[in-house]
């Protein structure tokens, strides 16, 4: 599906991930291609400053290190 869809996610951030998980993705990161492991950015914490590149921080929740009010409920799935 990649080689059909390549430029469909510009990034992807994974935040507050265990330490477990970020292991086991160095590891799973070997076998996919370059071109779509720089996409995925997976972070325990201090992930402010990478996200703060792509996105706007008027349009970026609080917890995210943005200005946006955090959205607590009233979202779907509920």
């Amino acid at each position: 599906m990649g080689q059909n869809y390549r430029g469909r996610m510009y990034k992807t951030f994974i935040v507050h991930m265990a330490w477990l998980v970020r292991g086991l993705w160095k590891v799973a990161r070997q076998l996919l291609d370059e071109f779509t492991t720089s996409k995925i950015n997976i972070y325990g914490s201090d992930f402010e400053a990478d996200i703060l590149k792509v996105v706007d921080e008027a349009n970026l929740e609080i917890k995210y290190g943005g200005k946006l009010p955090n959205k607590e409920g009233d979202y779907f799935p509920p």
